[in-house]
């Protein structure tokens, strides 16, 4: 049976979908905390990765190699570049880039959420007055200027992880 592979960095961001999915297995999956369940019929694996583009990258090597996930799904707080995002507001990523010492580096393209999984996300954020919205992420180590920006960054947000995790899936 397929297993969806979810990846996310902290206790914080992981904790809100376990208290909704009813039983959950508790394993380790090398160095990092994983966690088995059942949604809807469908095997779920969620790895916690902490903080930080490496540890991400192993995690998702270790999922991979553990599951073989057909789908994987990387979740979790980030902090919007420009004022057009509101707290609470989900940015399904396009595409990452990674930024170094304020330069970008060549951008990783994600797939897309198909049009049913972007009505029904889009329908769930409605209540708390929140929009889901088509973005770019920008992986960094900490807190930068992003130098140059190109207008293709739509949306922007940064985090910490994308960029390996987007890495380790195209290998």
């Amino acid at each position: 049976m397929a297993t969806i592979g979810l990846i996310a960095a902290m206790p914080e961001e992981i904790r809100p979908l376990l208290k909704r999915v009813g039983k959950v297995e508790r394993q380790r999956l090398g160095a990092f905390s994983a966690y088995r369940f059942r949604v809807s019929g469908l095997d779920c694996l969620l790895v916690e990765t902490g903080v930080g583009e490496r540890r991400a990258a192993a995690a998702a090597r270790g999922l991979f190699a553990a599951a073989a996930p057909s789908v994987l799904i990387s979740f979790g707080i980030a902090g919007a570049v420009e004022e057009d995002l509101h707290i609470g507001d989900v940015v399904a990523g396009r595409r990452v880039y990674s930024l170094v010492q304020g330069a970008l580096g060549k951008p990783i393209e994600l797939a897309a959420l198909s049009p049913a999984a972007q009505q029904a996300a889009a329908r769930a954020l409605e209540p708390q007055q929140a929009s889901l919205i088509s973005g770019t992420i920008v992986t960094t180590p900490g807190s930068q200027t992003i130098h140059n920006q190109p207008a293709e960054l739509l949306h922007p947000v940064l985090e910490m992880e994308t960029a390996g995790i987007a890495r380790v899936t195209a290998e």
